[in-house]
Formats: C-alpha cells, structure tokens, sequence
C-alpha cells in the first residue's frame, strides 16, 4: 500500500527528474540506500525523517512530514588551481545540484508539490497544503560503502510537507 509520505517523496523526485539541471544524476532513491553501486552515483536520495499530527479537527488531521533531499557525487581529484586557491570538482557540482534544487522546489508551483492529492479515493483522502525547503542545506564529505574505498561528497536539503487528511 502506498501511503501519503511515499506519494509526497515520488513526487519530489518526479519534479527533480524532469527539470534538466540534474541530467548528471543516475539514480532517484526514495529512501537511504547503504551500500550504493558506483554506477549510481552520481545520484540524489528523498526521504521522510519524521511525521507529526497536529491542530487535528473534526474528521481532519493535519499532518507535518519532515525530510532530506541529499544529493552525492563521488569525490574526484579533479580541481583547478589559482595561484595558492584550488577548488575541488566534486564539491562545485554538489553546490550547483543543491543550488537548482533549492531554486526549482521554491518556485510557487511547487508549493503544494503541483496540486499535489489523493487520486485513488472520491472524495480525495488527503492534500498537500503547503510544502517549504528548510533554510539549513549542510554539506559535507563521507564515506558510504568501505569495501570500495570511495568517498563522497554531498548536500542535503532539508523540506516540511504539511497536509489535510480525513480522519479515518
């Protein structure tokens, strides 16, 4: 069964998908993958972190999901040198991946994931009300799979999704 949290993460990354700014990424997780082939990467990863219920209404139940976008490339040795100040090319295509996502899911047509609902029930069971990118992106280096001996670099793009549902 698909729940509401599931519909709001293959929705996100139905909007990532399609917009051309990220035709470098292999693979849209939905969910945290431990052990990632190389030949995904690079790749971005939605999740739901956490849910909460609350002003609940007379058969209503508004609902707050909180999640990550994160985006990984494998880290590269590739940088350009200016003098003494040397950029590394991993670290410039996470920033330009977070940076595009940032600015596509703030546009005011994504402010309720495109109109985001129920489309299985009638009356729709549930609606997205509003959907808001944290103010907090983090990035960073790590290491996910040791037996390879790889690392990553990598952003992450915190989001609350915020919905109406019928209390069943």
């Amino acid at each position: 069964m698909t729940t509401t949290r599931h519909y709001v993460e293959q929705k996100i990354a139905a909007i990532l998908d399609i917009d051309a700014a990220f035709a470098a990424i292999k693979r849209f997780k939905i969910g945290i993958q431990y052990r990632v082939p190389i030949q995904d990467y690079p790749f971005g990863e939605i999740v739901i972190l956490g849910e909460d219920e609350f002003d609940e209404e007379t058969g209503i139940v508004n609902r707050e999901y909180t999640g990550e976008i994160r985006f990984e490339v494998l880290q590269q040795d590739t940088s350009t040198v200016v003098g003494r100040i040397e950029v590394i090319e991993s670290y410039v295509n996470i920033d330009a991946l977070v940076d595009a996502a940032v600015k596509l899911l703030r546009k005011s047509a994504n402010r309720t994931l495109g109109g985001l609902q129920d489309t299985v029930n009638n009356p729709a069971q549930w609606s997205v009300q509003d959907f808001t990118i944290g103010s907090s992106v983090r990035y960073g280096f790590g290491q996910r799979d040791e037996r390879e001996n790889l690392f990553q670099n990598f952003g992450i793009i915190p989001f609350i999704c915020r919905t109406r549902e019928l209390k069943t």
